[in-house]
């Protein structure tokens, strides 16, 4: 269901936030299914408007998710709308998750947990600022 600038979905929500920034939220207490991480995939198609978009991912308390989907968000197919992925963790559990998630299946765009929202969207739309650089400083013999 959509109601303006939110994406509602069987296990959760999609939402575009004032900065420009996706907001992906899961209900509590779930076990993801690939096809639910498909659904959040066309709702941050939808709000992103086919564009690449800095995506937040914030999953519910006690909501993981098993390898077939950590396979499925990593995908070329899940990122093709996304620049860059903040994830935030609620518990310990979520974390470990998290990490194995990131160590464990190739990440294609620049991926970074945090514990708190503030700091993952000054990370990301510090990202929007951030040109090439050219190292001035001379390498040694």
């Amino acid at each position: 269901m959509e109601q303006g600038n939110i994406i509602k979905t069987g296990k959760g929500k999609a939402t575009m936030l004032k900065n420009g920034i996706i907001l992906v939220e899961t209900d509590d207490n779930l076990v993801l299914e690939v096809e639910d991480a498909k659904e959040f995939t066309s709702a941050v198609e939808k709000l992103a408007k086919g564009n690449k978009c800095l995506l937040i991912t914030n999953p519910g308390k006690n909501t993981t998710a098993g390898p077939e989907v950590r396979k499925y968000a990593a995908s070329e197919e899940a990122n093709r709308h996304i620049r860059a992925r903040a994830i935030i963790t609620q518990s310990f559990a979520q974390e470990l998750m998290a990490n194995f998630f990131l160590r464990f299946n190739a990440q294609i765009i620049p991926t970074k947990l945090f514990h708190h929202r503030e700091k993952a969207i000054k990370w990301l739309l510090g990202l929007s600022d951030k040109k090439p650089q050219v190292s001035l400083q001379k390498s040694k013999k």
